[in-house]
């Protein structure tokens, strides 16, 4: 009999073809997440799982229309988690969704942009031995509050972990993995924790911290500029239908209201005692801005009118492009919604240029008089491909 599973503020359902009976190891994986089972659904699922055999799964997501994959019964319920992310910000338009960890230290979270090979679910494993509430180790959905706060939502997703564990990490940090009662099929092993939050607790953020390995000891601390933290988080943004002057204002108040910090280390343990200690008491209160809440537009991806720039015509800014300022750089967003794009400092002194109607020669004109040591063919070049990349854009109109 097919069976589908409905997990709460998932408007699409779960479907579990006949014979598949994985409810115990949703249980164990997704131990913060209610969910019910029933014999039909309402809307269309957005993952399927039929049998093949025994331990052995057709898995379709239909979501992302993925090529259908073969797994064992753990491996299913990966997948299955990875597409439960985009059906939430479905269901939830009101969350922004990042690839990264985030653990709540002293009442706040401390989020941890994923990086490949950083050590970041690591990371989150020996913190949460330490008894820190893990909100996620992967994906972690933001919003501002009623009092215009950044939240963070708990996923109620136990922690997962690859194997074997490098023989580098300390003895005690490996057997206490060994002796978690958490399912496992020996390439990946989701962590039992008695205090994991449930799914949809909010808890504000408190500050970004940036992973970096190196040899260095002890582990340290450093600030990171803006900007940097504002690329990361961009390019870890996974919500595509988020009106993009949205995920601009969300992530900009991120990366100018938050510590934004860099931690290099050698040791996932001594880093987890560094954060631990830095983070455990908040001395500022939580940024808030009543102005910012509310939920986030949805982007118009079936409209993005765009141009061919050609020689001798004049051009403007688009009006309802907008602006933010993060660090020395400038981010801009179409007013469809469905682009950022971020601006060096000559690209925002052609984008000042546009103001006012203005024409590519004029653009060189100008520039060329402001670089005199610059062969000018060379700025004709780098303005034509910029002036091309805007009207593709949709951030310019001709006037």
């Amino acid at each position: 009999m097919t069976e589908f599973i409905c997990f709460d503020q998932i408007n699409a359902p779960l479907r579990l073809g006949d014979g598949v009976d994985l409810s115990d190891l949703l249980l164990r994986v997704l131990p913060g997440w209610p969910f019910t089972s029933r014999e039909g659904a309402s809307a269309p699922p957005f993952f399927e799982i039929e049998t093949e055999g025994a331990n052995r799964y057709l898995c379709r997501n239909l979501i992302t229309d993925a090529a259908p994959r073969r797994l064992d019964a753990l491996n299913a319920v990966c997948d299955m988690v990875a597409a439960m992310s985009f059906a939430l910000i479905d269901s939830q338009p009101e969350h922004l969704c990042l690839h990264a960890g985030a653990v709540e230290i002293g009442g706040r979270l401390v989020v941890i942009p994923n990086a490949r090979r950083a050590g970041k679910s690591t990371l989150t494993a020996c913190l949460a031995r330490d008894g820190h509430p893990v909100f996620t180790d992967d994906t972690l959905p933001v919003r501002f509050d009623a009092m215009g706060r950044l939240v963070g939502r708990a996923g109620g997703i136990s922690p997962r972990l690859r194997l074997p564990l490098p023989d580098t990490l300390d003895h005690a940090f490996r057997s206490w993995v060994a002796a978690n009662p958490g399912p496992d099929n020996g390439q990946y092993k989701y962590l039992s924790l008695p205090d994991l939050p449930p799914s949809g607790r909010p808890a504000p953020l408190g500050a970004i911290v940036l992973l970096e390995r190196s040899e260095v000891q002890p582990p340290s601390l450093s600030p990171v500029e803006p900007e940097t933290a504002m690329d990361t988080l961009l390019f870890q943004n996974f919500t595509r239908e988020v009106h993009s002057v949205d995920v601009l204002k969300l992530l900009a108040r991120m990366t100018t209201t938050l510590p934004v910090l860099r931690l290099r280390y050698g040791e996932a343990p001594q880093a987890a005692d560094l954060l631990a200690q830095s983070f455990n008491v908040w001395p500022d209160p939580v940024p808030s801005d009543p102005v910012l809440a509310g939920a986030l537009a949805r982007a118009d991806l079936d409209t993005m009118p765009a141009i061919a720039v050609t020689a001798g015509e004049t051009y403007r800014q688009r009006p309802g492009a907008a602006m933010a300022d993060v660090g020395d750089a400038l981010y801009l967003s179409d007013p469809e919604g469905g682009r950022i794009h971020r601006l060096n400092p000559v690209s925002q002194a052609i984008w000042t240029l546009l103001e006012h109607p203005i024409s590519p020669e004029q653009i060189r004109d100008v520039l060329v008089e402001a670089f005199p040591d610059t062969n000018p063919d060379r700025i004709g070049a780098d303005v034509t491909e910029f002036m091309a990349g805007l009207g593709a854009a949709g951030l310019i109109d001709r006037v």
